[in-house]
């Protein structure tokens, strides 16, 4: 025992108590002192002899010096503590977890759990449940493609939700996947203000769509009646001046109607006028009329469709950039858009024949599916872009009315 660390006698000491007491094997490393007056360290396994009387004998087993292992294990414990304490400031969550899922290191910690506590998990606890098995799934996906994936998921603490973006990349040791290295960014603050930032820029379209509706368009008609009524005075004294008065009262009038067609783009669906089935059947009519394409609009709505204007506006927004989509980019020539909404949920659907949607490598990187996702994420909607049959592309929205949200929140208080 006296070649034994000092700092390890106690244990091994131990150990051969619990062998000869228990009469069982047993397992230990410790650092026993070499000739040259070093430590090194070793792991045993060891097993109690005892004679015919049951009394002890001695050990059997075997010894093996794990010096370099241990050593190794030293280097990378202080490799990831420099790594940790380099990473602790940084604003992202950085995490490596093994082909199993499980987290090797992580900069900080998360929630109640330390970092002690996580090392070793896997990394489902660490996500809120509503968004695990997707997150596992993709993670699971990047294993066994090894394609890098961008996601986001919500988390809801206290009654506040909170937004996070993640990148994940595999990890590879000579060519062979070994884990994956993931960064999670909080992007709460930045859902916020984009939210914001759409909000002022949706209440300034409708503000300057009301202006030209209800200002400019309302005074270019008195101008028009006014000029009408000049006509009759004209015709009378100056005939060979009616003429003239009359291409102004068309020119008024064409005036009159570019006022209206700007304020219907500036500010598309308005409840007095027909509400959202309205716009959209507007909306198809004019893809006709501008783009050439064949576009069918349907809709088995309600009588009491709760979406206020500015949703309905999304709604409005992300049908509108489908088709364009669909003309520009799909080249398609038959467009159906079909709008259902019974009391408690309602679906928007965008179907074209055009050449077919195919997944990026990041999902949704193009900034016009970005937009019409985030429009449908702010009326609590999900949005989906799936390949059509057999051809052409299909874009789906898919939420509950507000009235009914409201209700299950209020039987949930009470």
């Amino acid at each position: 025992m006296a070649r034994v660390h000092p700092g390890d006698r106690l244990a091994v000491s131990g150990a051969i108590d619990d062998a000869f007491h228990y009469e069982t094997e047993v397992q230990r490393e410790f650092r026993l002192k070499s000739s040259s007056g070093r430590y090194r360290w070793y792991a045993a396994i060891a097993r109690p002899l005892f004679d015919a009387g049951g009394a002890p004998r001695g050990l059997v087993g075997v010894i093996q010096n794990v010096t370099a292992r241990r050593d190794s294990e030293a280097r990378l414990r202080r490799s990831e503590e420099l790594l940790r304490a380099t990473t602790a400031n940084a604003a992202d969550m950085l995490v490596l977890v093994d082909m199993d899922l499980k987290v090797r290191f992580i900069n900080k910690t998360v929630g109640n759990l330390s970092i002690e506590a996580i090392i070793g998990r896997e990394i489902g606890v660490l996500l809120p449940e509503a968004a695990r098995a997707g997150v596992l799934s993709k993670l699971r996906h990047i294993l066994d493609t090894g394609q890098t994936a961008t996601y986001e998921f919500e988390s809801s603490d206290d009654a506040q939700v909170r937004y996070f973006e993640n990148r994940a990349v595999l990890v590879r040791d000579a060519g062979i996947g070994t884990g994956i290295s993931i960064s999670t960014r909080d992007i709460t603050e930045r859902r916020h203000l984009e939210q914001e930032s759409l909000d002022v820029s949706g209440r300034e379209r409708q503000s300057i769509g009301r202006d030209l509706h209800d200002g400019l368009g309302q005074e270019l008609t008195g101008v028009a009646l006014m000029l009408r009524g000049l006509v009759t005075q004209v015709q009378g004294r100056c005939p060979e001046a009616v003429e003239s008065v009359n291409e102004i009262v068309a020119l008024v009038n064409r005036s009159i109607e570019n006022a209206r067609s700007l304020a219907r783009g500036l500010l598309p669906v308005r409840t007095e006028t027909g509400g959202l089935a309205f716009a959209l059947r507007e909306l198809a009519s004019r893809s006709r009329d501008l783009d050439g394409l064949d576009v069918n609009f349907t809709a088995e709505v309600a009588p009491d469709l709760n979406l206020d204007e500015t949703d309905a506006s999304h709604l409005y927004r992300i049908a509108q950039e489908a088709l364009t989509n669909a003309s520009r980019h799909g080249h398609a020539t038959r467009v159906h858009i079909h709008l259902e909404a019974t009391g408690v949920r309602f679906l928007l659907c965008i179907k074209d024949n055009g050449e077919g949607f195919h997944p990026p490598t990041s999902p949704y990187s193009g900034m016009g599916l970005k937009i019409m996702k985030y429009r449908a994420g702010m009326i609590g909607a999900t949005f989906e872009i799936a390949p059509n049959e057999p051809r052409g592309t299909v874009v789906r929205v898919m939420g509950e009315q507000p009235q009914a949200v409201a209700g299950l929140q209020t039987a949930l208080m009470n």
